[in-house]
């Protein structure tokens, strides 16, 4: 098999990866620089948070993949990346199971906590985003719990409609009818902002936001306002508390010992796909 003839690490700190991952990675690049990549980088593994933007595409001349160690891409400068002749590739589907439990554990500990003391089963749920992490946590809601479960999602799921009894509902409506709304939609330029003050301010009085998506997709203000008058609960997980001084954050969703033994070996298949001439998990395309 192929080789890198040099493959960076970058944003990554002790203990991010297995104990064995840099015999691992050796045995598929000649070099592994640990620390900030060089100019004869040709392979990259990039830590979710860290950035390769155009400035730092432009000083590794001889790269040819970027793999981004988890699901969230939008750190990678993905035209610059495409116009250098460099293949994206990430990892989706490692986080799916816990970062589904992660919602509704949420979603139920929000309900518990409301003045109403309802179940979380008689509330009206929503799930905007309908992927496989929406997917999975609708299976929980319906099959688990018996609960009504309508969603919205950039492309519609009949499968899942007619075998989890799901109804559709544009955006602005789901947003109005549901009394828990969970969030599970990657970031891009059609999510950004994508809940902005108006939808916020239609979520039903009492309402539970579960937001496990980036926070760029939220209009935080907004958010702020309704839960510091008591009138939203609001979790989320990709910030802490130092970070956003309202609402509940939660520990990292996607840090199960079962999430991140798939992860390495997501990461694994998806270098040896690239190093075979098939890369496998591609975000972008090359330059016409």
């Amino acid at each position: 098999m192929e080789r890198f003839q040099q493959l960076g690490l970058l944003g990554f700190a002790a203990g991010d990866l297995p104990a064995d991952a840099l015999d691992q990675l050796q045995a598929r690049a000649r070099q592994v620089r640990p620390l900030a990549p060089g100019p004869e980088v040709d392979g990259l593994l990039l830590q979710l948070g860290a950035r390769a933007d155009a400035a730092l595409l432009r000083r590794l001349p001889r790269l040819r993949c970027v793999v981004v160690y988890g699901t969230d891409h939008s750190g990678v400068d993905l035209e610059s990346a495409a116009a250098q002749g460099v293949t994206v590739c990430h990892l989706p589907g490692y986080s799916t199971q816990a970062v589904a439990e992660a919602a509704l554990r949420l979603a139920l500990q929000l309900a518990a906590e409301r003045p109403s003391r309802r179940e979380l089963r008689s509330l009206q749920i929503g799930i905007a985003g309908l992927g496989r992490i929406g997917g999975r946590v609708a299976q929980l809601l319906t099959r688990g719990l018996g609960a009504q479960v309508r969603y919205w999602s950039r492309a519609r799921k009949p499968q899942a409609e007619a075998e989890l009894g799901l109804r559709f509902a544009p955006l602005d409506e789901l947003v109005a009818w549901s009394e828990a709304l969970l969030v599970h939609l990657p970031l891009d330029g059609s999510t950004r902002g994508l809940l902005h003050a108006a939808r916020i301010a239609a979520l039903p009085p009492g309402a539970l936001l579960v937001h496990l998506s980036p926070l760029e997709l939220l209009d935080l203000r907004a958010a702020e306002r309704r839960v510091r008058s008591g009138d939203l609960a609001f979790a989320f997980d990709h910030a802490d508390a130092s970070e956003i001084s309202f609402g509940y954050a939660a520990p990292p969703s996607n840090e199960t010992v079962e999430a991140a033994r798939e992860r390495w070996r997501l990461c694994l298949e998806v270098l040896d796909a690239f190093l075979a001439g098939e890369p496998r998990h591609r975000v972008n395309r090359a330059a016409p």
